[in-house]
């Protein structure tokens, strides 16, 4: 039986414009109907979860900023991380030479050093503005630590960066891909998996009772956890193999949870 499914948001749950397609909205509502819970993971933050959420009219457990805050559907916060700011600070020191688009997350608010167009754009992605505070690095204290530091910019050089910082902080950092233009900086033990285990762990959940579906390199950690893993068609075919099953929608992935329940006798 299946009582928990788990959905990324970019890229899987929402479409190009950001959106919840109907198939996808009356999919996980029907789901709801069944009893079986609803769980939002993604690198987002939980405001803007919280809004999908809302969208939905389906109450939501949720996993954001790649597992730095996990809440219920309750609004229960079952666990929050943070860098240590001297850590953070040698990290955006690090990255900033190469020019990226910078995201810095402390708290629930997202900040930037500075706007421009390219931050326009990646701003206007979001579902909540961006706060512009030029000494936001100079600033980072244990009571205004960040949670995730992002950039945006072309693949081939995030990737670059990404070997880089790995190589220069060995065991300090995690280093994700979040999105097709995206890198997340992430406290080293934090990502979606370590914060699913949290609402597991609460809501008394085995991980053969859970679905999950993703798309990125940032949902690898949750197909580790469960034989039920959803990978979307349109994934990197490293991310693809990494999961026990394809889906082009969550749509279809949650037609199979409820074949198995029913298969299972649950009505």
């Amino acid at each position: 039986m299946i009582k928990l499914f788990v959905t990324d948001l970019d890229g899987t749950l929402l479409d190009d414009d950001k959106q919840v397609p109907e198939k996808n909205r009356q999919a996980l509502r029907e789901l709801a109907e069944a009893g079986v819970e609803i769980c939002l993971a993604s690198g987002r933050m939980h405001g803007e979860l919280t809004t999908i959420m809302d969208d939905l009219r389906v109450a939501c457990h949720r996993i954001s900023q790649n597992g730095s805050f996990v809440y219920t559907r309750e609004e229960k916060l079952l666990h929050s991380d943070a860098f240590e700011p001297v850590l953070a600070k040698r990290l955006y020191a690090a990255a900033r030479h190469y020019g990226f688009v910078e995201m810095i997350s402390v708290g629930q608010t997202i900040y930037t050093p500075k706007k421009s167009e390219a931050t326009k754009k990646i701003e206007a992605r979001m579902l909540m503005p961006f706060e512009v505070k030029p000494d936001v690095v100079e600033s980072f204290a244990p009571d205004f630590a960040p949670c995730k530091l992002s950039y945006f910019g072309e693949m081939e050089r995030l990737r670059e960066m990404q070997a880089a910082i790995r190589e220069a902080f060995p065991g300090e950092v995690e280093v994700v891909v979040s999105d097709v233009d995206c890198v997340d900086f992430m406290p080293i033990h934090v990502s979606k998996g370590v914060g699913l285990r949290y609402l597991l762990k609460e809501l008394g959940v085995r991980p053969e009772e859970t679905v999950v579906i993703g798309d990125s390199f940032n949902d690898l950690s949750m197909f580790a956890l469960t034989p039920h893993s959803f990978v979307m068609a349109h994934s990197d075919a490293d991310v693809r193999k990494r999961a026990s099953r394809e889906a082009d929608s969550v749509a279809q992935a949650t037609e199979w949870v409820l074949q198995t329940n029913a298969t299972a006798g649950v009505r």
